[in-house]
């Protein structure tokens, strides 16, 4: 068997807008920093690597997601996350050409993101070894992976006001790996054509969860956790700009009712902007109600709130409002529209689910389960 090799990912960036050039490998420069607004406010890149060779992408992210997809159109990768600072995937060897699509979360009018390449995971340094796999700051824990343990997970316990780099490497294992908070939201999911990865968080308790059936053979891997400032990372700073609020009813007529969503179909795609070409996010089942923050221009898409916090977009043909709805702000946030049927991450909100044009099915609810736009 041939070995491998580690190499520096060929990339390219595809955006309606021009681009400066891109740094290979340089996280803390500047003139590569990308803006998504109301005029772009997505931006692709495609990663190659050559056979029989490992290569890591790197992302510095503000308010933005990550989804990254195989020639196949398959997702890999997948994060819509603001706790979420910064990324370092590792793409499997003979596993081809792949796209990364980072995008402005919704909820936010600007995100910032910067897309470099490098040779392999950061190192980041010394750690002590975790008598538990419960981790904190500059701590370190083995988690096995054997026929008799396919499934093994570490608490991870980002302290107060700190940010933390944490980062795994699991080469040949065939794993996939996810990241729960402690309220049970999904906050990543990577799946087997990512073989290592680094993940920078907020303050907050995670559950980070490696799965791999079959075993080829007994390994174990190691989850270590640092300070983002003790190696240096060079995080980037929130936009500012004013996040689109959609809980916040204090604007509303004291005598008017918020201005509600009801899904009213079996299940309602919930996506990362106003039509079937930006990301589901995850879907709402028939009943499921949600305050409304806004439209876009021709009011054929809500802004709304999420029962896990966050906002999403949904088609207005899939819900029934409720309340003062006559006079919703509106966010001129272009329609991207797609024919393609996409596959919904698994994630949900309950109340009912939702269905694209295409007719797209869905696994994560928010909550049950069905779909549409």
């Amino acid at each position: 068997m041939k070995s491998l090799h580690k190499w520096a990912l060929g990339i390219v960036i595809a955006s309606a807008a021009a681009l400066p050039a891109l740094a290979q490998g340089d996280p803390a420069s500047s003139s590569d920093l990308i803006t998504l607004d109301d005029s772009r406010p997505s931006v692709s890149a495609s990663i190659a690597l050559p056979a029989n060779t490992t290569g890591v992408i790197h992302l510095d992210l503000s308010m933005a997601s990550v989804v990254v997809t195989d020639a196949q159109d398959n997702v890999v990768f997948r994060q819509a996350d603001p706790r979420v600072r910064a990324l370092e995937l590792s793409i499997a060897p003979n596993t081809g050409t792949h796209t990364v699509r980072v995008e402005r979360l919704p909820a936010h009018r600007q995100a910032l993101a910067r897309i470099s390449s490098q040779v392999e995971l950061t190192d980041i340094g010394p750690v002590d070894a975790a008598a538990t796999n419960v981790l904190t700051l500059d701590q370190g824990y083995s988690l096995p992976l054997t026929s008799g343990t396919p499934s093994s997970n570490v608490r991870l316990e980002v302290p107060m006001n700190n940010s933390a780099v944490v980062t795994a490497s699991y080469p040949s294992s065939g794993a996939t790996a996810q990241l729960v908070d402690n309220a049970g939201h999904v906050v990543a999911t990577a799946g087997v054509n990512i073989d290592g990865l680094g993940i920078v968080l907020d303050t907050g308790i995670y559950d980070f969860t490696l799965r791999s059936s079959p075993i080829a053979a007994d390994t174990s891997v190691d989850v270590h956790m640092r300070a983002a400032d003790a190696v240096s990372y060079a995080l980037l700073t929130a936009p500012a700009d004013s996040p689109m609020t959609v809980s916040d009813t204090t604007s509303a007529p004291a005598a008017s009712e918020p201005c509600t969503a009801t899904v009213a179909v079996e299940a309602a795609n919930m996506r990362s902007g106003p039509g079937t070409g930006y990301s589901v996010l995850g879907f709402g089942l028939a009943g499921l109600n949600v305050p409304v923050g806004g439209t876009n221009p021709d009011q054929s898409w809500l802004v709304v709130g999420t029962p896990n916090g966050a906002s999403a977009w949904v088609a207005r043909n899939l819900v029934e409002l409720s309340g003062s709805c006559s006079d919703l702000t509106v966010f001129n946030v272009p329609s991207l529209d797609e024919t393609s049927a996409q596959v919904l991450p698994n994630n949900g909100f309950r109340g009912d689910d939702d269905h694209d044009e295409g007719g797209e099915i869905g696994e994560r609810e928010f909550e049950n389960e069905s779909e549409h736009d």
